[in-house]
């Protein structure tokens, strides 16, 4: 303090005897009047010279703009006339949050600050031998740390075909996703993420979420899980047959993970009896039958988060089958009945109103018939053929009514005898002529 007051008075020394000499001059003083003041000006002159504060003397360095999870460096490159040495530093660094640790008297300080995404103004005051002072201020840019959050995990269902995502992330350019599957925009915060089958599969997913062009902070990741529920389950059962001529199809299905179902149909007019129930009959049209099938549908309803899921199957109309019985209406008797028929289903069975026996079995279409002796003897015997394979119609029949015709036998003496000529028929019996 002595020092600057002493400095203070030469200055104000200076100016009066400037001002002084200034006056003496203009007043005509006597030359020894001239002389004294000269003396002492150039007495004071050497003073004034070595102790004149010089300005622009504080510089500093600093490695901002840094990331609030590190400290800021700050290098003092203050410059003083040759011979002159700074003794003091006085930082402040504009972060009174900091508490005790705003402030330094290091020539080369460090400061941690203790908020981000804000300027601080740092200020240097620098003290030299001579009690100059000189100072600056400087703005200095804090980051905060990245935050990215993926979003809470997911719950979906494994007949979902997309995942709806919703990401947000905090000081840094934007973000990317990455995962198993696709994404309709990775570098959207909102993407439409389509999973794979086997993440499906496996009952869960995880997608990463990362931040990019963060200016001064590292880039950080999050992550959401995706847990895939089953979905519904249907099943109407396996694709069956009925007749053209049925007045209604009976239907049965079950139904898991849904609260309920409706069935319809692709058909013309087709009605159900009760579409919601899982057991119910439909009613098929007369151009359900004329195409031949129709496919029915039993589909999912009160879904949840999962999407429908349905089940088909078809139900094919057969024609009414026919069957036509071409066996000849007349046979021997001792011989075998050769069958002959045509079944549009191409299987059925043969039975007889007799005993005899079928070769090789009664299910062959085209086979024989051996009349017993009661067949024989009873001269007709009936033969039926009924319809196998209906393809849900009813079965069909057709009869022929074969007459069993008897053989004549004669028998011839010697002339010399009685001749008894005898017709024997089979069946009846004998004859005698």
């Amino acid at each position: 303090m002595s020092v600057c007051f002493f400095l203070r008075k030469i200055w104000l020394y200076q100016k009066f005897i400037t001002f002084t000499h200034s006056i003496i001059e203009k007043t005509k003083i006597g030359m020894k009047n001239k002389l004294l003041l000269f003396y002492i000006f150039i007495f004071l002159s050497p003073l004034l010279s070595s102790a004149s504060c010089p300005g622009d003397t504080a510089r500093f360095n600093t490695n901002a703009p840094k990331c609030i999870s590190d400290s800021v460096n700050f290098t003092d490159v203050s410059t003083i006339n040759g011979g002159d040495a700074i003794i003091n530093w006085n930082w402040n660094f504009g972060d009174p949050a900091s508490g005790s640790n705003n402030t330094s008297n290091l020539q080369h300080p460090a400061h941690l600050y203790s908020a981000g995404n804000q300027s601080f103004n740092v200020k240097l005051v620098v003290t030299w031998n001579l009690g100059c002072k000189d100072s600056i201020t400087i703005g200095v840019g804090i980051q905060n740390l990245v935050v990215t959050n993926a979003g809470t995990d997911v719950i979906s269902c494994d007949n979902n075909l997309i995942v709806n995502l919703m990401g947000s992330v905090l000081n840094a350019g934007g973000g990317s996703w990455s995962g198993s599957g696709t994404f309709s925009n990775n570098t959207s915060l909102t993407p439409i993420y389509t999973p794979t089958s086997t993440a499906k599969a496996n009952g869960m997913d995880t997608v990463v979420f990362t931040s990019f062009s963060s200016p001064y902070c590292p880039n950080v990741s999050d992550t959401v899980l995706i847990i895939f529920n089953p979905g519904p389950t249907v099943n109407v059962g396996a694709d069956f047959s009925v007749c053209k001529d049925t007045s209604g199809v009976p239907l049965s299905s079950t139904i898991t993970g849904a609260t309920s179902g409706r069935w319809y149909s692709l058909g013309v007019e087709g009605t159900f009896a009760d579409s919601s129930l899982n057991v119910t009959t439909y009613f098929p049209s007369n151009a359900d039958t004329a195409a031949g099938s129709v496919i029915l549908y039993r589909e999912s309803i009160g879904n949840g988060i999962c999407l429908a899921t349905r089940d088909s199957l078809t139900v094919t109309f057969t024609a009414l089958p026919t069957v036509i019985v071409k066996t000849e209406d007349s046979s021997c008797s001792g011989s075998p009945i050769v069958l002959d028929v045509t079944v549009s289903t191409g299987a059925g069975t043969w039975s007889s109103s007799g005993t005899g026996i079928f070769l090789p079995n009664s299910t062959t279409l085209n086979g024989l018939y051996y009349p017993s002796p009661a067949d024989n003897l009873a001269g007709i015997v009936t033969l039926k053929f009924v319809s196998s394979n209906n393809g849900g119609c009813q079965s069909v029949f057709d009869t022929l009514d074969v007459i069993i015709k008897h053989v004549k036998m004669v028998m011839w003496y010697s002339p010399m005898h009685l001749r008894l000529l005898v017709l024997s028929l089979i069946g009846p019996g004998l004859s005698e002529i």
